[in-house]
């Protein structure tokens, strides 16, 4: 949306390049390609455009000397700034030279230019902003949208955002972090340690937050089932339908997202789990029931392996109940029942747990002549020679959970 409106937009995947060693290459990568795909090649912008992309790599060269320090202190151990100078010296004692003086004055030198080529760098990016503005049909800010930090490596994650604060703080220019907040505090943690403030640290590098609303994730259920031909496929069998009679497997894996308080990642990620084992059963699979246990193991786990150890229904209603958000209701919806569809409408939660009572025992523990006919229409879904054959393919579902988890990563 903010290219369609002029804006110059660079979107960096930290995630993609956390195997570099120095961050600033690839965002500078990320900047390169999209000044060659989306600008002019002539004219006073494009000329511009080559100026800046000579600073960042001036700038990447400068570093260089710095970046085999970091690889070295990574490999041996040794700190530059300390053990490296001491090594050296005890070296050079031993041969009978002395150079530590020379080697503070080199590092100092590097310092010193490293300081210059970053200031000529923003300099040269100011200079291209202004220019960019000049042409009627570009508009200023620029963005450079950053995304995925919070699953990168902790010393990738610090040090980008130490990049971003240092070099990318110029004028007309905007960078804006994607990230959960939170693991990113757990991935400085591991840093510096569990007593270290991140929330404080984390403020020293954004001017504003912006916190974004609970997702809704029925258009994005839609769209992915139907790329993963999930959603026409007859051997995903769901009990839900909509009062037409159509299948309601978007709205149903939406509401239980959203019911788990799932995040977009993890709710993608869940899709994905279906499909792989979509792809490697033979069996029909419970849209509802599977679901619900993909989600369990993505967003906790925890109480999976709880559940994959006893299949305890009650000790996992007490548990989930305090995680989830127990107001998210099924309705304008129907039960297929073995007497015909009726309307149904009631909280997720509930009638997930008891849906899956329904699937362990014999006489649910609640509300038993409902539950007994919705256990009824589940099993008349599901192949099998007899009830009980049908219960217990259904009861392994968690196994093949774990299973496909493991290879949708």
């Amino acid at each position: 949306m903010l290219r369609a409106q002029g804006h110059f937009v660079v979107y960096f995947d930290a995630w993609e390049n956390d195997y570099l060693s120095d961050p600033f290459v690839g965002f500078m990568s990320a900047i390169n390609a999209h000044l060659k795909d989306s600008l002019p090649t002539k004219g006073k912008i494009a000329q511009q455009a080559r100026a800046m992309a000579r600073a960042g790599t001036h700038v990447i060269k400068t570093a260089a000397p710095g970046i085999a320090f970091v690889v070295l202190k990574n490999f041996t151990g040794i700190d530059v700034n300390g053990d490296i100078v001491n090594h050296i010296k005890e070296a050079a004692k031993s041969a009978g030279v002395e150079i530590v003086s020379t080697i503070k004055t080199d590092l100092e030198k590097q310092n010193k230019d490293l300081k210059n080529a970053i200031d000529e760098f923003k300099k040269s990016f100011s200079s291209f902003a202004k220019i960019y503005e000049s042409k009627a049909s570009l508009k200023l800010p620029i963005f450079l949208m950053v995304d995925e930090l919070d699953r990168c490596r902790p010393s990738y994650a610090i040090e980008l955002l130490e990049k971003i604060k240092h070099i990318f703080r110029i004028e007309n220019v905007y960078t804006v972090v994607a990230t959960d907040s939170q693991q990113l505090g757990h991935s400085i943690k591991a840093v510096y340690g569990s007593e270290f403030d991140s929330r404080k640290y984390l403020r020293r590098f954004f001017d504003h937050e912006s916190r974004l609303d609970t997702p809704q994730f029925g258009q994005l259920a839609a769209a992915m089932l139907t790329q993963r031909n999930l959603a026409d496929d007859p051997k995903i069998i769901n009990v839900i339908q909509r009062p037409d009679g159509s299948p309601s497997h978007a709205e149903a894996l939406s509401d239980i997202g959203q019911m788990m308080k799932l995040t977009t990642r993890d709710f993608m990620r869940s899709i994905d789990i279906l499909d792989t084992i979509r792809i490697t059963q033979s069996n029909e699979i419970d849209l509802i029931f599977m679901g619900f246990l993909i989600m369990l193991y993505v967003a906790h786990m925890d109480l999976f392996d709880a559940y994959d150890r006893t299949g305890a229904v009650p000790e996992l209603n007490k548990e989930l109940g305090q995680r989830v958000d127990r107001r998210i209701g099924w309705a304008e919806i129907q039960e297929l029942g073995h007497d015909g569809r009726r309307d149904f409408e009631a909280p997720v939660f509930d009638w997930l747990l008891k849906y899956m009572d329904g699937v362990w025992h014999e006489r649910p523990y609640e509300n038993k002549d409902s539950w007994i006919m919705l256990r009824q229409a589940i099993l008349g879904l599901v192949t099998g020679p007899t009830k009980t054959a049908k219960q217990r393919s259904l009861q392994q579902y968690h196994r093949i959970v774990s299973m496909a988890g493991h290879f949708s990563i």
